[in-house]
């Protein structure tokens, strides 16, 4: 994921690796060795690695429903049928 301007390749700048597995500050925000990074277009969600073990069937099923509403909506259910099952998307 980028703020403004593309990731570089180090290799085609002649670069070296600097440091691995460290922490860092990205825009205030402290994100560890082993932290769980998620991004898309226009969201990035950091997983401290502690939390994960409590919320990750939490976020599995999340997922499945996702996926399920999203196939509903190409077989053409209707929204109103989709939200009885489904409650909220």
């Amino acid at each position: 994921m980028q703020k403004a301007t593309p990731p570089k390749d180090i290799k085609e700048r002649g670069g070296e690796v600097g440091e691995v597995d460290v922490d860092i500050e990205v825009d205030g925000i402290k994100v560890k060795s082993g932290d769980f990074v998620f991004a898309d277009n226009d969201t990035v969600i950091i997983i401290p690695r502690e939390v994960m073990p409590i919320i990750k069937d939490n976020i599995i099923k999340a997922v499945k429903e996702e996926s399920e509403v999203k196939d509903k909506i190409r077989e053409g259910f209707p929204i109103s049928e989709i939200l009885k099952e489904h409650k909220s998307f």
